[in-house]
C-alpha cells in the first residue's frame, strides 16, 4: 500500500501515537492497523491524549472493528475494549468461523446490546484450503503479498469463482455498514449480492413432492 503512512512505533511508544494521531483528519477515511496485542497500550492512549473529544472537535466519527471468538483472553480484551469505549464510537463485529467459534460470543447480551446500539455485524465466508494454497502460489510467484481481489485474476477457474464469491458476500455486507466506514455512503456503488449456498429444506416424509421447476 504506497499511499499508507507507517507509524512503526505508535503502538508501543506514546510520542508515536501522538503524532499518528495529530496527523488524522487530512482525508475523508483513515485506516488504523493495530498488533491484536496492543489493546492495554492503545486504550490507556486513547484516555491520555483525549483521542475520542479530539476527533469530535476534528468532525471525525471513530469506528472499531471487533473480532469475537470463543476464547477468554479475546471475549475479555473485546469486552475491555466496548467498556472503555462505550458509544462514543461505533462498531463493526467481524466473524471468521473458518478459524474461531463464535457460540459463546452469539448468547452473550452485549452482542445484542451492541446490535440494538447501531453496530453491524459481517461474516467472513470460509476458503476452501485449495484455493488458499492457489493464492499462496501465485503470491510466491508475483513476490509479493496479494489479496484475495488481487489474486482473482490469477489463480486457477475454480479458485477464481470462490474468490468472486467470497469478495461479493463481504462486499454486499460492507454496503449495509457504509455508514460507518465513510462519510458519504451514497457515493458507493452497490455490490451484487452472491447466491445463496443455502440448501432448500426437503420434506423428509415426501422428498419428491412440492418440486417446482418454473
Amino acid at each position: 500500500f504506497p499511499w499508507a503512512t507507517l507509524y512503526s512505533k505508535a503502538a508501543s511508544e506514546r510520542d508515536a501515537f501522538r503524532e499518528m494521531i495529530a496527523n488524522i483528519g487530512d482525508h475523508d477515511s483513515t485506516v488504523i492497523d493495530f498488533p491484536a496485542q496492543a489493546t492495554e497500550f492503545l486504550l490507556s492512549s486513547f484516555a491520555e491524549f483525549g483521542v475520542v473529544e479530539l476527533f469530535k472537535e476534528k468532525g471525525l466519527r471513530l469506528t472499531i472493528l471487533l473480532f469475537p471468538a470463543d476464547d477468554p483472553t479475546a471475549l475479555s480484551s473485546l469486552g475491555t475494549v466496548v467498556k472503555a469505549l462505550k458509544t462514543d464510537v461505533d462498531y463493526i463485529i467481524v466473524k471468521n468461523p473458518a478459524r474461531y467459534k463464535t457460540d459463546q460470543w452469539d448468547d452473550l447480551p452485549l452482542r445484542d446490546v451492541l446490535t440494538a446500539k447501531g453496530a453491524c455485524e459481517i461474516t467472513l465466508p470460509a476458503l476452501t484450503a485449495p484455493t488458499i494454497d492457489e493464492v499462496k502460489r501465485v503470491s510466491q510467484e508475483s513476490a509479493s503479498h496479494l489479496t484475495y481481489v488481487d489474486a482473482i485474476a490469477k489463480v486457477d477457474g475454480a479458485s477464481a469463482h470462490e474468490l468472486l464469491h467470497f469478495k461479493s458476500s463481504v462486499f454486499s455486507q460492507l454496503d449495509k455498514a457504509a455508514h460507518l466506514l465513510v462519510p458519504s455512503p451514497d457515493a458507493i456503488t452497490l455490490t451484487d449480492a452472491p447466491a445463496s449456498t443455502v440448501l432448500p429444506e426437503v420434506d423428509q416424509f415426501d422428498p419428491l413432492g412440492g418440486i417446482d421447476l418454473d
